[in-house]
């Protein structure tokens, strides 16, 4: 049986498809100065991810991860801008 040859016009259908992850429970407060309506976004390689203040909201380990990796820098550089006399 003869096989069909893929043309230039006929792309390959690509399917991403990712492992089950682990999912984790996360509350963003809501802050002094931070709009109510004001959601953090969060990208980790090609997907990403808008988590909404004041909520409950479950998201893979790797996105609970880095907010919390970008809170521990939010942190050391207030601690560092305190060090030398800026604030």
């Amino acid at each position: 049986m003869a096989e069909k040859k893929k043309t230039a016009a006929e792309p390959e259908e690509i399917v991403l498809e990712y492992p089950k992850e682990e999912m984790v429970e996360i509350y963003l407060p809501l802050e002094k100065g931070v709009d109510k309506q004001m959601a953090l976004y969060v990208g980790v390689n090609d997907r990403s991810w808008v988590i909404p203040r004041g909520k409950r909201t479950k998201v893979p380990k790797c996105v609970a991860e880095i907010i919390e990796h970008s809170e521990e820098e939010a942190i050391r550089a207030m601690e560092f801008r305190q060090s030398i006399g800026m604030e």
